[in-house]
């Protein structure tokens, strides 16, 4: 928590895939850290940077969800992919309509 408030960490700074710490918190299905991101954060977040493929985080996140059981993946670990995407997704949708949302 005290990194998110140090002003000499950028959280939009890219990786050489172009993934920032945020792309990749989603990308992981890392709802918490999505999360905490979006609202610790959410006056500097960029939820719209796109990867070196011309993706966002939600349009990763989206296909994920979206992608069948792989042959090695266990249905739990299925339904929790499915289930956090998910949750990744509405996180992002809500947090574009509406960006300050957690200060009303």
């Amino acid at each position: 928590m005290k990194l998110l408030d140090d002003e000499r960490i950028d959280i939009n700074i890219a990786d050489i895939y172009l993934q920032t710490p945020f792309f990749r918190a989603c990308e992981r299905e890392h709802v918490e850290i999505v999360e905490l991101l979006l609202i610790q954060n959410r006056r500097k977040v960029n939820t719209t940077t796109k990867d070196d493929e011309g993706k966002t985080a939600l349009d990763v996140v989206r296909e994920k969800g979206r992608k069948e059981k792989g042959f090695e993946e266990t249905e739990v670990h299925f339904q929790l992919r499915i289930s956090n995407c998910a949750k990744i997704v509405n996180l992002l949708e809500s947090f574009e309509r509406d960006p300050y949302l957690k200060d009303k």
